[in-house]
């Protein structure tokens, strides 16, 4: 058994005027005879946004007369602000090559949580993110402002990161773990947007191939070739490809739902939806913070769904699916939520912390319930009523010599569901104070990383509490520890080539046996969910890269 991807892309930048450099350092000058301008299209303003540079210390000198052009540029780190999370691509660099944009969130980011049944995290069938109890049918996702819709399987309104860029080519992402950034688009977002930035094109004409072989016989091919600068305005493109292959460690467990059509229709809409937000700095290095939004889902039919059937996977042959959609439309609500968000950030070269505290309520609360074995599954999507969810996340970063960063982080999370009673198959469950299903209470992450020249070690470990899997609580996914390896050198220049690098990685370290993906629908009672599946053993990766 087989899987595997293959994207390509390519990237147009248009400037009027000066081409200046698409990724700055400290005190860069750059002198050209020509008239100042700023670049034009709208996919280019996007990739400039401070997602992949320094939010902090940017300052600029003077443009000088109409014949010639001096920008001075000072940079900082790239660093969080308010209630998001900033990753560089830099810090995408310390993991495996092509790894899943939305691992690296979740093994860097608190309050986030992905799991998969492969080690590079593109089966998307058993791909689960979730952040602060929201999962990624209810995040709001952007790339260069492009909204991309949800981000799981059966996607029916947008596109999947990984399907829509190439991870080499994503110049840095942020995780909003507010009510979502007001600039991020979205049907679904109940809390928290996730904003990838594409890279830019280089100034200079090359390119760079990398070659990854591991376990399983995997193994990844990435090439991209830069046009640099092209004529006096400063055009310039990239085009690149990437494909993945690897053989499934594990056969292939796929679900077999009951479809029927159905004919009916859900619309939710509200006009306006508040959001208020305060972010503070002080003393030069302190922030405080607060976020308060109300934000509303269209409705979601992805469990539901078979082919072009919306809704079909309601009922089974004996109720059919046109029945259980009648009735549910006089029940059902669209998803609303109140988000509030108060924190504290201090940001200095040796050290960095943060701590934060939310509260959602959660109105309407839809659940897709499910009962019996794969074969003969019945499922209902139901209002479960309210929801509240309090939590907090504590982020700590020590920088004690030149090149050694060393991060932990606590979540805690104790979302409850509020509803006294829920007909479910002729029965009437209180499922109020229950946990919700599939994440967990508690999660611990630490990340060591050193750089000592020309080579990068890091490791990488995760705590993932148990989570509940069915709405009664009487079953749980146990608890797990995760850890990673990956070590990279940097050789330079040899022969035409530059930085030229090897590295070496190992996912699940120490080899845990554990439940990785959860999918789809829980039951509210018993073990029979047919949505479990066991994640990745133990893999080892190898790539070399070039640029030329």
């Amino acid at each position: 058994m087989l899987f595997g991807t293959a994207l390509a892309g390519l990237i147009f930048d248009t400037s009027v005027g000066a081409a200046a450099p698409s990724t700055v350092g400290s005190g860069i000058k750059k002198r050209s005879s020509h008239a100042v301008a700023a670049h034009t299209t709208p996919s280019a303003v996007a990739a400039r946004k401070d997602h992949t540079l320094p939010r902090k210390k940017r300052s600029t000198g003077p443009l000088l007369s109409k014949d010639s052009e001096e920008v001075n540029v000072s940079t900082r780190r790239v660093a969080s602000h308010g209630a998001e999370v900033t990753v560089s691509r830099k810090v995408m660099d310390r993991f495996v090559e092509g790894t899943n944009p939305m691992q690296i969130l979740a093994q860097t980011t608190p309050g986030a949580n992905f799991t998969s049944t492969d080690a590079f995290g593109l089966d998307t069938y058993a791909n689960t993110f979730y952040v602060r109890g929201f999962n990624q049918m209810q995040i709001g996702a952007t790339l260069d402002g492009i909204p991309l819709g949800t981000q799981g399987f059966l996607n029916t309104n947008g596109v999947s990161i990984t399907q829509a860029m190439i991870q080499d080519d994503i110049g840095g992402m942020s995780m909003s773990q507010g009510a979502g950034a007001l600039d991020s688009f979205s049907a679904q977002n109940l809390g928290g947007a996730m904003t990838y930035t594409s890279s830019d094109p280089k100034d200079k004409a090359g390119g760079k191939v990398s070659q990854t072989f591991g376990s399983y016989n995997a193994f990844r091919t990435y090439g991209r070739v830069d046009s640099g600068i092209l004529n006096s305005t400063g055009t310039k493109f990239y085009a690149s490809f990437a494909r993945t292959k690897s053989d499934l460690w594990k056969g292939q467990g796929w679900n077999t739902y009951y479809r029927h059509p159905v004919n009916g229709s859900l619309t939710s809409s509200a006009a306006f939806l508040p959001h208020f937000n305060f972010d503070y700095h002080f003393l030069s290095h302190h922030e405080f913070y607060w976020d308060i939004a109300e934000n509303m889902r269209a409705y979601d039919y992805f469990a539901q769904t078979g082919g072009d059937n919306p809704w079909g996977g309601l009922g089974n042959a004996n109720r059919p699916a046109q029945v259980v959609f009648d009735e549910s439309k006089k029940v059902l609500r669209p998803e609303r939520t109140w988000n509030y968000v108060v924190g504290y950030r201090y940001d200095s070269r040796f050290f960095s912390a943060s701590a934060d505290f939310y509260h959602t309520d959660y109105y309407n609360r839809l659940a897709s319930i499910t009962e019996g074995s794969a074969n003969n599954a019945n499922n209902a999507y139901l209002n479960v009523g309210r929801e509240t969810m309090n939590g907090a996340d504590v982020l700590a970063t020590i920088r004690p010599i030149a090149g050694l960063e060393i991060t932990n982080s606590f979540s805690w999370n104790n979302a409850e569901y509020q509803s006294r009673s829920i007909n479910y198959s002729g029965e009437n469950y209180n499922i109020k104070g229950k946990h919700q299903v599939y994440y967990p209470k508690f999660m611990y992450k630490a990340n060591l990383n050193y750089t000592y020249k020309r080579a990068m070690f890091n490791f990488n470990v995760n705590y993932i509490g148990s989570r509940p899997m069915t709405y009664m609580n009487d079953e749980s996914i146990p608890a797990y520890w995760l850890a990673n390896l990956n070590l990279a050198y940097n050789f330079g220049k040899i022969g035409f080539t530059q930085n030229m690098k090897a590295t070496f990685g190992i996912t699940n370290l120490f080899d845990k046996n554990y439940i990785g993906g959860v999918y789809g629908s829980a039951s509210v009672t018993g073990d029979d969910n047919a949505n479990l599946f066991v994640a990745s053993p133990r893999q080892f990766f190898g790539t070399v890269s070039a640029e030329f």
